[in-house]
């Protein structure tokens, strides 16, 4: 399996119009992380036109299944990087009835992007 940041540009081409920008990174470069990232699953992901990109079937499919694996792989990386600094984790309980405010997998998202981008 790749780069995990190969699966983070994937989602930004499918979540924005213009992602190179967003990315800095040239859209050349974006490109080819994106063919080979084709290649590699064997599929096409965007239809190419002059006004931008079209996701595929596929494409819906990748991108559910690459944000859970950026969540996990953060995940296994807080956990073996407290495994090897002795740290233990302080574990917060609450009433169930915050999360019908705010939903855990948005707040787990969240520490995960903050993680990737610190």
């Amino acid at each position: 399996m790749g780069d995990i940041k190969n699966f983070i540009y994937f989602q930004k081409v499918y979540e924005m119009h213009r992602a190179a920008e967003h990315l800095f990174i040239s859209a050349q470069g974006l490109g080819k992380i994106i063919k080979n990232l084709e290649h590699e699953y064997n599929t096409t992901f965007f239809v190419r036109s002059q006004n931008g990109v079209i996701p595929t079937d596929s494409a819906k499919l990748f991108y559910d299944w690459s944000k859970e694996f950026i969540l996990q792989d953060a995940h296994i990386k807080t956990e073996i990087n407290n495994l090897n600094n002795g740290i233990n984790r302080l574990r917060i309980g609450c009433a169930s009835g915050i999360l019908k405010a705010i939903q855990l997998k948005t707040i787990l998202d969240f520490q995960i992007q903050i993680k990737l981008f610190m």
